[in-house]
């Protein structure tokens, strides 16, 4: 362990983030259940491999108390630093795919290619970055 000092305004949050780690963010809503129709933006820190496992309900109901929600989801994602891979595929919790399409724009932070587009149907699906 090491210790940091930053100096930091209130207009300055710093966020450390280690390596191979995967931070979803998610388009700005104005409440849980809104709607969105921009991607969710998936950034991987290269550096080493990584996992991550994305959660997702309706935003409303209690069904995620005992898996009832028919629209929840769980995707875990991998990601292999050596092959530049992420790969996504269905997480053993979710009981059954709710069908459609998750879009998903990855960022591979320090590059400076565009994000690139990925659609995630429930099956294994994986993109070299």
């Amino acid at each position: 362990a090491r210790w940091l000092e930053r100096p930091v305004d209130l207009a300055t949050l710093p966020l450390y983030v280690r390596a191979g780690a995967i931070i979803p963010l998610d388009p700005v809503r104005q409440y849980t259940a809104q709607a969105v129709t921009e991607p969710t933006t998936l950034r991987v820190h290269p550096g080493a491999n990584g996992t991550f496992t994305l959660y997702d309900d309706d935003g409303q109901s209690l069904g995620y108390r005992d898996g009832s929600d028919p629209k929840t989801i769980w995707i875990r994602f991998r990601w292999d630093d050596v092959a530049r891979r992420l790969t996504m595929e269905p997480d053993e919790r979710m009981k059954q795919w709710p069908g459609g399409v998750r879009i998903f724009a990855i960022e591979t932070v320090g590059s400076k290619a565009p994000p690139k587009r990925l659609e995630f149907r429930g099956t294994p699906v994986a993109t070299s970055l």
